[in-house]
């Protein structure tokens, strides 16, 4: 396995090639995996001025691709490892449940989308659970998504059963960060 310092000094040899952005991150990307292992990544570039994401390069087993705008919205409101947040405070990249005290629940990344992927949820369970925290009872998400009030509950009991939580008001305060 190679060192921090050799790695270092591949990605400022890429840095030094001018490729494109794309294929500078994606190789950037193949130069970390062997010694940061990981299993999905996206990574926008960020205007430093305005802050905002762009250009999204992404890999997220279980993701539905019609999700990462949604997950970009989330990232930023997120401020656990945010470049701009890092820089500010003078501090190196943190982990999820570190900075959570071991609670994802407190981050609303966590709690709007990642935790549907960790529990192994379908797009449309993570779509059903999506209304179903917005505060629509049953019926109101079968005719959203224009499926049966049946098709509903089943989806919510599937939703319950992968989270390991016994009831509808339970799973919302888990989503709120309030369990």
């Amino acid at each position: 396995m190679a060192s921090r310092t050799v790695v270092l000094d591949r990605v400022g040899r890429l840095l030094r090639e001018g490729l494109t952005a794309k294929a500078l991150r994606e190789r950037v990307l193949a130069e970390l995996r062997p010694v940061l292992p990981h299993d999905g990544h996206v990574w926008l570039l960020t205007d430093p001025l305005t802050r905002v994401g762009t250009s999204p390069l992404a890999d997220v087993p279980a993701l539905d691709l019609r999700d990462l705008p949604d997950l970009g919205r989330l990232r930023y409101l997120t401020t656990v490892n945010r470049w701009d947040v890092l820089v500010a405070e003078y501090r190196h990249a943190a982990t999820l449940l570190g900075e959570t005290g071991d609670e994802p629940e407190r981050s609303l990344l966590w709690r709007e989308c990642l935790s549907g992927l960790a529990h192994g949820l379908t797009p449309r369970e993570r779509e059903v659970l999506a209304e179903v925290a917005r505060g629509l009872d049953s019926r109101a998400v079968a005719e959203r998504l224009v499926v049966s009030e049946h098709t509903v509950h089943d989806h919510v009991k599937a939703v319950l059963a992968k989270t390991g939580t016994a009831t509808r008001q339970a799973l919302l305060a888990r989503i709120a960060g309030a369990a």
